[in-house]
């Protein structure tokens, strides 16, 4: 990834009350937003500059979550972002819940991301004090201005003053020809195929002769180089390395396919040390399974039910701890037909998301989302998923093979 010398780095210097001091100004090179803030669900806003006067946005019990906008200001398609913000927040609650990000819109003002590089404040000081959060992001293609959000949650206070901006230049990664092209290996057992342009993979079960296919890969996930290989024990791998946008950090899936058995390991490896807030930020590096048709149903270890028919659309989006249940999930083909089954090995520090899920040709059905939990605010370890294919036997298959399998 090449960066320039100068790209964007997003400043709210945050003032307030007590022994809080107004900040001097912006340092030499950043931009100042020009426009007061907006509180988006229709609230009265407050200018924030105002010679004299400090931002202070309060949430009182009983109110509605707020999130208050500050910006735009332009930026490139696929800068590097990267923004820090000096704040101080005067908490009314134990669980006080601040979120600090980015959000991207086009020249039309249409939304393309959200969430960028997001952060949040150490909750643990007790009384108003300066504290700096730092983090990066890259804005997608067709990108053409940020904006600033402070999204408030829980009843406290948080002030502040100024905020500025400048640039660290374009995301522009030297991209191998191997994206070009899809990868595929084979143990004999299961066929498994990764399409970078439809970012998706594809596994055929050879001995049933069936096709599963999964959701996109995230668009957060830049693609650079694709490769398929075997490791030294002879076991083939698929690995897709790049830019994680979000955090601006580099990423690496390694799908690691058995020699003798239906089954293969997705790992997703990051930096040790990547920032990741608490309760609130979470990595979707595993693409979820569509169903492939309405004769299949979702098994899910947790939950309201058991058993989920793929004409079902009526769910509403519900996250589920993994560690305190069983970490798994699965497919199945009518009551005693093929299945298949993923089990959260890194199950501690993972979110099982069941919701209904529409793909690209309008078709849906219901499907589990893993989402990957930071560990002490950082990504710390690297994570993974077993998927495991049945020949027959239904949920009873999957349950067994859970039960039974070896470590």
């Amino acid at each position: 990834m090449k960066i320039g010398k100068f790209g964007i780095m997003l400043l709210a210097i945050l003032a307030g009350a007590g022994n809080l001091v107004r900040a001097e100004g912006l340092p030499e090179g950043y931009i100042q937003f020009k426009h007061p803030g907006l509180v988006v669900d229709g609230r009265q806003g407050r200018s924030v500059f105002d010679v004299g006067e400090f931002l202070n946005l309060e949430l009182k019990e009983g109110e509605e979550p707020l999130t208050y906008v500050l910006g735009p200001l332009r930026v490139e398609p696929h800068a590097v972002v990267e923004y820090t913000a000096e704040i101080a927040v005067e908490r009314a609650t134990a669980d006080t819940d601040c979120r600090i990000s980015l959000l991207a819109r086009d020249k039309n003002g249409k939304e393309l991301a959200r969430d960028l590089g997001l952060t949040a404040p150490d909750y643990s000081i007790s009384a108003p004090q300066w504290q700096t959060v730092t983090s990066r992001a890259i804005v997608p293609d067709d990108t053409y201005y940020v904006e600033l959000q402070l999204n408030m949650r829980t009843p406290f206070k948080l002030y502040g003053q100024k905020e500025g901006i400048r640039s660290l230049g374009k995301y522009a990664p030297a991209v191998d020809e191997t994206i070009n092209e899809k990868a595929r290996i084979s143990n004999g057992l299961l066929d498994v195929v990764f399409n970078p342009s439809k970012r998706r993979f594809g596994i055929v079960d050879n001995r049933t002769q069936k096709l599963w296919e999964t959701f996109p890969l995230p668009e957060s996930f830049g693609l650079e180089k694709v490769q398929s290989g075997k490791l030294r024990d002879g076991k083939p791998i698929i690995v897709i390395s790049g830019t994680y946008l979000q955090y601006a950090t580099s990423y690496r899936i390694t799908l690691i396919l058995e020699t003798d058995t239906p089954k293969f390991i997705y790992r997703t490896e990051t930096s040790s040390a990547l920032p990741i807030p608490e309760r609130i930020g979470v990595i979707e590096s595993v693409p979820a399974i569509r169903i492939p048709d309405e004769s299949h149903a979702l098994v899910a270890a947790f939950g309201s039910e058991y058993i989920y028919p793929a004409t079902r659309t009526d769910l509403e989006a519900q996250s589920y701890r993994m560690r305190d249940y069983p970490a798994w999930f699965g497919y199945i083909q009518g009551a005693e037909g093929p299945g298949m089954m993923c089990i959260v090995n890194s199950f501690q520090e993972s979110l099982a998301r069941l919701e209904y899920r529409q793909g690209e040709d309008g078709a849906g059905s219901p499907t589990v989302q893993v989402s990957w939990l930071p560990i002490e605010g950082i990504w710390k370890y690297s994570r993974d998923v077993e998927f495991w294919f049945s020949e027959s036997g239904g949920s009873k298959s999957l349950e067994n093979y859970f039960a039974n399998r070896k470590f």
